[in-house]
């Protein structure tokens, strides 16, 4: 007999700011009803009420009202690392804090929880997406070659780690999910794209959905940069990206123009067997 449990992703674009929580955040996930959620650049916010938005308190109210009673929410090394964007995973299931290494930059960008109901670890991430270079007139040609390669650095970094957890949790029931910034058919060059091949030819399913898009650049350039890696020993049964549901428009460009996020919600079947 095999179990399946539906596990969502969003990006909802707090930006590294401290920003309460859209309303519709809810709805969209009320609508889809996902056992599990994963919500990437989010931050907490403590402050007053605002109409339309929801205070961190408030939204976990609101959650578990809608039968997501169990939060978490990542953390850093550091107050600094706190201003950062963190990763928060809500479930209808108990929760265990994992014991997986902080990515190397040691932001709370990406969180490992484990649901023991169901012998399953989920690892949250949003990987940052390094590679961009101030076309500021004051930068040199030198200076613009020193950011890059740091830029570079720390992305290879950043996918090694990813490569280096996946090795880890490949053996066991595992789901790494989030917004990845790039595509796994992206250059080798491209966001380090080859360590993300890499994961794939090492048996992890690669559930990405071959109709829509998570991501439309200002230019109108869709791309799949937010998606899941499903271990071998799980099967994936669906994949899809909404970028409306329920009369909430989800995905947006720059400026939104009233959609929640600059993301669509991406949502993962999994089938977990006995």
């Amino acid at each position: 007999m095999t179990k399946t449990l539906k596990i969502l992703a969003l990006n909802v674009q707090h930006s590294a700011r401290a920003k309460p929580t859209k309303r519709g955040v809810v709805d969209v996930v009320a609508a889809l009803g996902a056992n599990v959620i994963v919500l990437t650049e989010w931050m907490p916010f403590h402050g007053p009420a605002v109409p339309g938005f929801l205070t961190t308190d408030d939204f976990k109210i609101e959650l578990a009202a809608i039968g997501l009673s169990y939060v978490m929410v990542s953390v850093g090394v550091s107050p600094e690392d706190e201003k950062n964007n963190h990763i928060l995973i809500a479930s209808r299931f108990p929760m265990v804090r994992g014991d997986q290494p902080l990515p190397p930059d040691a932001t709370p960008n990406a969180l490992h929880v484990r649901l023991p109901d169901h012998d399953l670890d989920v690892v949250g991430l949003r990987v940052p997406g390094y590679g961009t270079v101030s076309k500021a007139k004051t930068l040199t040609p030198e200076d613009k070659a020193q950011l890059r390669a740091q830029s570079r650095a720390a992305q290879q970094a950043w996918m090694d780690w990813l490569l280096a957890i996946s090795r880890t949790a490949r053996d066991g029931r595992a789901v790494l999910l989030g917004d990845i910034n790039s595509e796994i058919g992206d250059r080798s060059g491209w966001r380090c794209a080859d360590r993300l091949r890499t994961i794939a030819s090492e048996g992890w399913n690669a559930a990405v959905p071959t109709e829509g898009y998570s991501y439309v650049s200002p230019g109108g350039v869709g791309r799949r940069i937010d998606y899941a890696f499903v271990s071998p020993s799980l099967r994936v049964l669906s994949s899809a990206y909404h970028a409306e549901v329920g009369g909430h428009r989800i995905l947006g460009r720059r400026h939104l123009d009233g959609a929640l996020t600059d993301h669509a919600a991406y949502m993962v079947e999994v089938g977990l067997p006995s």
